[in-house]
């Protein structure tokens, strides 16, 4: 097609030649089409960009629920180094006290070794002993050293102080929470609160021999702590 063709009434002839228009005119063409394939090259960008960031809200997301599970993690393992510490003094305290009761009841050589007989039975330091009745064994109620067996004696005595016999689920949780004494109060940061409830109640049953841990028959049967008058 010839430049006259696409404008009759302009003479270009007098200004520039058709060869001259045709290779200005297939220039722009190809400017436009490189144009266009720009274009489409950008639209794609943005469409990797647009998944790019859903994929990054999505590790942030997955990141942030992970952070949270290490924080629950890390603190329920504190509970459980607590527990296990306390659950290593109290063994102790009761090696200790089979020990003295060793001591008191069977007779010992100078290493310190249970005397057995001939039959291999360790024999009594006190003859009488065998034939005297069995001796009523009355529970010792253990004078609380950890901080857990603290919060189990402040907790018998604000039920006993309340004038009920009993407290329930909530009324345990409300009193750990918020009424214990700053020497052993529960860290604010703390989440597993129901893992520091039953230590507290196991300690308390096993110190106090009017204490007895159940659950209420109706509703939900919630735990409750009892006093045993």
């Amino acid at each position: 097609m010839s430049i006259n063709a696409i404008f009759p009434n302009i003479p270009f002839h007098q200004v520039v030649s058709t060869e001259q228009f045709n290779t200005v005119l297939s220039r722009i063409l190809k400017l436009e089409a490189e144009n266009t394939e720009s274009k489409a090259h950008i639209l794609k960008l943005e469409s990797e960009i647009r998944e790019v960031k859903a994929s990054h809200q999505d590790t942030i997301e997955l990141l942030a629920s992970s952070l949270k599970r290490i924080s629950i993690l890390e603190e329920e393992n504190a509970d459980l180094k607590i527990s296990i510490r306390e659950q290593a003094e109290l063994t102790a305290l009761s090696l200790k006290r089979t020990r003295r009761i060793e001591n008191a009841i069977f007779t010992q050589d100078e290493e310190g070794d249970i005397i057995q007989d001939d039959k291999g039975k360790p024999v009594l330091s006190l003859p009488a002993a065998c034939c005297a009745p069995p001796a009523t064994v009355e529970h010792v109620e253990v004078v609380p050293t950890t901080k857990t067996e603290v919060r189990a004696d402040l907790l018998r005595e604000d039920v006993r102080k309340s004038g009920k016999s009993f407290y329930n689920n909530s009324e345990i949780v409300t009193f750990l929470k918020s009424r214990l004494p700053e020497s052993c109060m529960i860290d604010a940061s703390v989440l597993n609160i129901r893992k520091i409830k039953q230590d507290v109640l196991r300690a308390a049953k096993r110190m106090f021999s009017d204490v007895e841990i159940n659950k209420s028959k109706n509703g939900r049967r919630e735990t409750r702590m009892i006093l045993r008058s």
